[in-house]
């Protein structure tokens, strides 16, 4: 269960809307997110990656070519 803090993500939706909001807050607040980002739960973990792009604006003001602002590409098997 997600303390105060955690809020539940159970579909990649959920994932991408925490995430396209986390981002956009640090940035926002001045911190530069870009780079790579290791993530680890204790059993396994992943690097993010986040790259800007200038590709332009989409209709929510966040220059993307992903759909809602938030690419990813799924790690291979």
């Amino acid at each position: 269960m997600p303390t105060n803090h955690e809020p539940e993500v159970t579909t990649e939706d959920q994932f991408e809307e925490q995430l396209r909001r986390l981002v956009r807050t640090a940035d926002a607040n001045g911190v530069d997110v870009r780079g790579g980002w290791p993530v680890e739960n204790g059993r396994s973990g992943w690097d993010l990656e986040i790259v800007e792009t200038s590709t332009g604006r989409s209709d929510d003001g966040y220059g993307s070519t992903a759909t809602n602002g938030v690419s990813h590409t799924p790690a291979e098997e």
